[in-house]
């Protein structure tokens, strides 16, 4: 590596490891990114943060007010609908390079589905939407085409912060369990046409659940406090 190269290096590295916290779930919409703490855990300096925190703003993922640092950003209905556009066109795409995948790639979709299956016996339904995503990607990766590879990573962990809308993980989670199973099923019997379908829907099921859940976020609620008193 030449030298000049290296802060580069070290602010993709850097944006990186934040970028996946935020598809884990480790990171919620509305965390304060501070600079010294996280210059110090990621063992950068903060200047090398600075750039680093720069690129996840324009992807989307954080947010940046004067005065204020940096914070995971909340998603507006209009950004999640983006997201799921962007995603269907994506994996239905890799669905249908799904015929070229080799016996690696496709061994590596069934043992990311079956990460999800697992996540899910166990009940840890943050991992398990964790778990989803990555299986998600490994879909997009048959494209063969690094630059949607990495545009999909800063989707999918929008889409992660999207999932935080959703007030009652398992009940978000649980149903998404088996549609994975299913898809990736259909697609080592050969049945892209019938994956496809059942992907389209199953996108489209996820975006109106989330985008409900984001309305209902946003929603007036009236006060407790002029409740009349118990006599």
């Amino acid at each position: 590596m030449r030298n000049y190269d290296r802060p580069l290096v070290l602010s993709q590295t850097a944006a990186g490891l934040l970028r996946d916290k935020i598809l884990r779930g480790e990171l919620a919409p509305g965390t304060p990114l501070r600079e010294v703490v996280w210059a110090e855990t990621l063992n950068v300096s903060r200047n090398t943060l600075r750039e680093a925190l720069r690129d996840l703003v324009a992807e989307g993922l954080i947010e940046h007010r004067a005065h204020h640092g940096a914070t995971v950003r909340a998603l507006s209905a209009a950004e999640i609908s983006e997201i799921y556009t962007i995603r269907l066109t994506l994996e239905l795409r890799g669905v249908t390079c799904s015929a070229y995948a080799s016996r690696e790639a496709m061994s590596e979709l069934v043992k990311r589905v079956e990460a999800v299956q697992r996540a899910a016996i166990a009940r840890d339904w943050q991992q398990c939407g964790t778990a989803s995503l990555e299986f998600h990607r490994q879909l997009v990766s048959f494209i063969g085409s690094p630059r949607l590879d990495a545009l999909f990573a800063s989707v999918a962990a929008q889409a992660r912060l999207a999932f935080s809308l959703a007030r009652d993980a398992r009940r978000f989670q649980e149903p998404w369990v088996a549609r994975d199973v299913e898809i990736c099923s259909m697609l080592c019997d050969g049945d892209r046409a019938g994956a496809a379908r059942a992907l389209e829907l199953y996108l489209q099921e996820s975006e109106r659940v989330l985008l409900e859940a984001a309305r209902a976020h946003n929603l007036p609620r009236p006060s407790n406090t002029l409740m009349p008193d118990a006599d």
